[in-house]
């Protein structure tokens, strides 16, 4: 606890300790901190600029199709026709045929099985 020079006496030795406040501080370290936050902010803005570029540049290339190229719009189901045999049939290459099947199945309000005849929309 620091002692107040009022309360020091002439035949008291003690110490009398400064404590830093905002207005001591060096006028170099504050342009050292404020140097360290425009560099940390002109980084994060360089970064979301390269982000943005980088989408630009990239365009909606990265979208993949519902559908295998070709596939037809709709179809009518045969005797025998499942939703998994539908989905191995027309989903694209390389996606997951669970998801196909959500996929018609939401697009075509399918609960339960299919019915011969009946006709059903594919995702394009």
């Amino acid at each position: 606890m620091a002692i107040r020079r009022e309360d020091l006496t002439l035949e008291q030795e003690a110490t009398i300790l400064r404590f830093p406040t905002r207005r001591s501080r060096s006028a170099g370290a504050r342009r050292a901190r404020m140097q360290a936050r425009r560099r940390r902010s002109g980084a994060v803005a360089a970064a979301a600029g390269l982000v943005v570029v980088f989408l630009l540049a990239t365009g909606p290339t990265g979208a993949t199709r519902a559908s295998a190229p070709g596939a037809p719009r709709a179809i009518t189901v045969h005797e025998g026709d499942t939703l998994w045999s539908v989905a191995e049939a027309h989903a694209p290459a390389g996606m997951d045929p669970r998801a196909y099947v959500d996929l018609v199945a939401a697009i075509n309000d399918v609960d339960g099985g299919l019915v011969a005849g009946m006709r059903i929309k594919l995702p394009r």
